[in-house]
């Protein structure tokens, strides 16, 4: 059995007499039942109120309205999904030269976070948590690296670039959400808040300084994903060079701010317990003694939470070559917006039922008078998708395949 960390017993022997009673169904709780306890029990965590709509974290407040926004499956990055779904994919190389020195200055000034950022729930609402990739920069930094191949003697396809390109942010950006599982974990054991407390006193206060821990892992977290076995494997038949390949990588790790530029220091266990202790105590610097608690197994695991990307919100800003496969493609669609669900419900010879509904929701009716409850929460829950799918008699594939290119 994992070994559960040592200030996590209180709350674990409660999770074990509620499983004696038959209350829990699973070894431990995933991640979205941790963020409900917070939310429903510990109020006094979040901010209030919570943002409704999308910012970039450079922004105090959301910027453009949700519905600006694209939600596809959280993805396992080291499954086959991403090959799949990125296979014979070809990049707009339109204006490619100022696109990639643009991305490339940004990327020194934001790191991963001009691609990409997530929102966390403590400040963001419900609907708007995650997530978020800028699809146009998504395309920019895949141009970036195919230039980079050519300076390193790889011999690199357009499908490794975006693979690239999407892996390493996506891997940073699921740390954040990480970090925020670890600290809502600790917050349901001491009925304390901790989140906004850390975020205040620690990250803001380390922001572009050497000591930035939370970058810096993030972006070791980044490379841990691209020296994965399976992934190892899967670039070793996409490209030659295998040494070129890592320059190129670890130039990308490097061409990022203070903090994010000492992502090597993830090889190091006692920063990982430094980190810990940040999260834990909301202090920036170790004690005088130097001894920190022996905290950071809750996040390099065993975790005591089930924590899993597919519960982390994965969205897309504008459009992008990259956005648009992965939007597109079975293995990787999650739910479609509520809009466009409305348009395949037309297609199916449904119209809208002006005398049902309560509430939240439309009634539509259906040429066999069958009747389908759309909820006008966007985008759509996937039971809603999975009950539209079984309604009109279909699987995703077809759906994606086609039924949306005709909508």
């Amino acid at each position: 059995m994992a070994t559960t960390p040592a200030f996590f017993p209180a709350l674990l022997a409660a999770a074990l007499k509620a499983s004696s009673h038959g209350c829990l169904t699973q070894a431990y709780p995933r991640t979205p039942e941790v963020r409900w306890a917070v939310q429903k029990r510990l109020p006094a965590a979040l901010r209030k109120p919570r943002i409704e709509q999308v910012g970039n974290p450079k922004f105090d407040t959301g910027t453009q309205p949700v519905q600006d926004s694209v939600q596809v499956h959280g993805i396992d990055p080291e499954s086959n999904d991403l090959q799949d779904a990125l296979d014979d994919l070809q990049l707009d190389q339109s204006d490619s030269r100022n696109r990639v020195d643009d991305v490339r200055k940004d990327a020194k000034g934001q790191g991963f976070e001009a691609i990409a950022w997530f929102q966390p729930y403590h400040v963001w609402t419900e609907e708007t948590w995650g997530i978020y990739f800028d699809a146009r920069k998504l395309d920019d930094l895949a141009l970036s690296f195919l230039d980079d191949f050519k300076s390193a003697r790889v011999h690199g396809s357009h499908s490794l670039a975006a693979l690239l390109a999407f892996g390493l942010t996506y891997a940073h950006e699921l740390f954040h959400a990480r970090v925020e599982a670890a600290l809502s974990w600790a917050e349901i054991n001491a009925q304390q808040p901790r989140h906004l407390r850390y975020k205040q006193r620690v990250y803001q206060a380390l922001r572009e300084t050497p000591d930035w821990l939370e970058e810096a892992l993030a972006n070791w977290s980044a490379w841990n994903w691209f020296k994965a076995p399976g992934i190892q494997s899967l670039v070793a038949r996409m490209a030659s060079n295998a040494d070129g390949l890592d320059r190129v990588v670890e130039a990308s790790l490097d061409l990022a701010p203070p903090g994010y530029q000492e992502w090597r220091l993830g090889h190091q266990p006692c920063t990982w317990r430094t980190f810990a202790n940040q999260l834990s105590t909301g202090n920036p610097k170790s004690n005088p003694a130097g001894i920190g608690l022996p905290l950071e197994s809750a996040l390099t695991g065993p975790l005591p939470y089930d924590f899993r990307p597919a519960d982390i919100p994965l969205r897309f800003v504008g459009p992008g070559v990259i956005a648009d496969r992965l939007q597109s493609h079975p293995a990787t669609f999650n739910v479609p917006p509520r809009r466009e669900l409305e348009r395949a419900l037309k297609h199916f010879r449904h119209s809208l039922d002006a005398s049902g509904g309560k509430g939240g929701h439309q009634k539509w009716t259906g040429p066999d008078q069958r009747a389908f409850i759309l909820p006008t929460r966007d985008p759509v829950s996937t039971g809603v998708f999975k009950t539209f799918l079984h309604h009109v008699g279909i699987d995703k594939a077809t759906y994606v395949r086609q039924v949306r290119p005709n909508l």
